[in-house]
Protein backbone atom coordinates (compact mmCIF):
# COMPACT_ATOMS: atom_id res chain seq x y z
CA UNK A 1 0.00 0.00 0.00
CA UNK A 2 2.38 2.72 1.01
CA UNK A 3 4.11 1.91 -2.79
CA UNK A 4 0.82 2.87 -4.26
CA UNK A 5 0.50 6.11 -2.19
CA UNK A 6 4.33 7.24 -2.98
CA UNK A 7 3.56 6.46 -6.76
CA UNK A 8 0.31 8.74 -6.37
CA UNK A 9 2.39 11.43 -4.73
CA UNK A 10 4.88 10.94 -7.18
CA UNK A 11 2.30 11.89 -10.01
CA UNK A 12 1.21 14.73 -8.62
CA UNK A 13 5.05 16.13 -8.07
CA UNK A 14 5.05 15.70 -12.21
CA UNK A 15 3.05 18.68 -12.66
CA UNK A 16 2.80 22.28 -11.91
CA UNK A 17 0.56 23.20 -9.37
CA UNK A 18 -1.46 25.42 -11.87
CA UNK A 19 -1.21 23.37 -14.77
CA UNK A 20 -4.22 21.21 -15.46
CA UNK A 21 -4.03 17.61 -17.37
CA UNK A 22 -5.71 16.67 -20.18
CA UNK A 23 -6.04 13.02 -19.11
CA UNK A 24 -8.44 13.48 -16.33
CA UNK A 25 -7.62 10.15 -14.97
CA UNK A 26 -4.15 11.22 -14.21
CA UNK A 27 -5.62 14.01 -11.94
CA UNK A 28 -6.09 12.86 -8.57
CA UNK A 29 -7.60 14.38 -5.35
CA UNK A 30 -6.33 14.22 -1.47
CA UNK A 31 -9.36 12.14 -1.08
CA UNK A 32 -8.21 9.32 -3.68
CA UNK A 33 -4.95 9.29 -2.59
CA UNK A 34 -6.17 8.70 1.47
CA UNK A 35 -8.03 6.67 0.39
CA UNK A 36 -6.02 4.22 -0.20
CA UNK A 37 -4.19 3.90 2.90
CA UNK A 38 -5.40 0.84 5.27
CA UNK A 39 -8.60 1.44 7.16
CA UNK A 40 -8.03 -0.02 10.72
CA UNK A 41 -11.83 0.08 11.66
CA UNK A 42 -14.59 -3.23 10.81
CA UNK A 43 -16.65 -2.67 7.58
CA UNK A 44 -19.67 -3.28 9.96
CA UNK A 45 -21.05 0.00 11.09
CA UNK A 46 -18.94 2.39 8.93
CA UNK A 47 -20.45 5.70 8.30
CA UNK A 48 -17.59 7.30 6.45
CA UNK A 49 -14.68 6.41 3.73
CA UNK A 50 -11.20 6.81 5.10
CA UNK A 51 -10.26 9.03 2.41
CA UNK A 52 -12.65 11.92 2.72
CA UNK A 53 -12.43 12.31 6.59
CA UNK A 54 -8.33 12.22 6.54
CA UNK A 55 -8.69 14.52 3.98
CA UNK A 56 -11.69 16.92 5.98
CA UNK A 57 -9.00 16.82 9.14
CA UNK A 58 -5.99 18.17 7.01
CA UNK A 59 -8.08 21.17 5.18
CA UNK A 60 -9.00 21.79 9.03
CA UNK A 61 -5.57 21.27 10.36
CA UNK A 62 -3.41 23.43 7.28
CA UNK A 63 -5.73 26.79 8.72
CA UNK A 64 -5.16 26.20 12.65
CA UNK A 65 -7.92 24.01 13.96
CA UNK A 66 -5.62 21.88 16.58
CA UNK A 67 -8.61 20.08 18.29
CA UNK A 68 -11.03 17.34 17.27
CA UNK A 69 -13.80 20.44 17.91
CA UNK A 70 -12.18 22.63 15.69
CA UNK A 71 -11.96 20.26 12.86
CA UNK A 72 -15.64 19.34 13.52
CA UNK A 73 -16.53 22.78 13.94
CA UNK A 74 -14.57 23.66 10.63
CA UNK A 75 -16.19 20.30 8.73
CA UNK A 76 -19.67 22.17 9.83
CA UNK A 77 -19.35 25.38 8.00
CA UNK A 78 -18.07 23.83 5.07
CA UNK A 79 -19.47 25.02 2.04
CA UNK A 80 -21.90 21.79 0.93
CA UNK A 81 -20.10 21.99 -2.69
CA UNK A 82 -16.76 21.26 -0.38
CA UNK A 83 -18.48 18.27 1.53
CA UNK A 84 -19.54 17.12 -1.52
CA UNK A 85 -16.14 17.01 -3.27
CA UNK A 86 -15.00 15.39 -0.76
CA UNK A 87 -17.69 12.96 -0.57
CA UNK A 88 -19.14 13.59 2.68
CA UNK A 89 -23.11 13.62 3.35
CA UNK A 90 -22.43 15.59 6.35
CA UNK A 91 -20.33 17.12 8.61
CA UNK A 92 -18.64 14.29 11.03
CA UNK A 93 -19.27 14.57 14.77
CA UNK A 94 -16.19 15.40 16.83
CA UNK A 95 -16.23 12.02 18.81
CA UNK A 96 -16.45 10.40 15.39
CA UNK A 97 -12.99 12.16 14.30
CA UNK A 98 -11.84 11.02 17.48
CA UNK A 99 -12.44 7.09 17.55
CA UNK A 100 -11.05 6.99 13.79
CA UNK A 101 -7.73 8.78 14.53
CA UNK A 102 -7.26 7.20 17.91
CA UNK A 103 -7.60 4.05 15.70
CA UNK A 104 -4.84 5.33 13.55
Amino acid sequence: MPSLLISAVSRHLDHDAGSTSDDPDRLLDLVDVLDVLPDPRRRQGRRYRLGPILALCTIAVLPGATTLAAIALHAAYLPDEVRHRLGLRAAPRATTLGRLLAGL
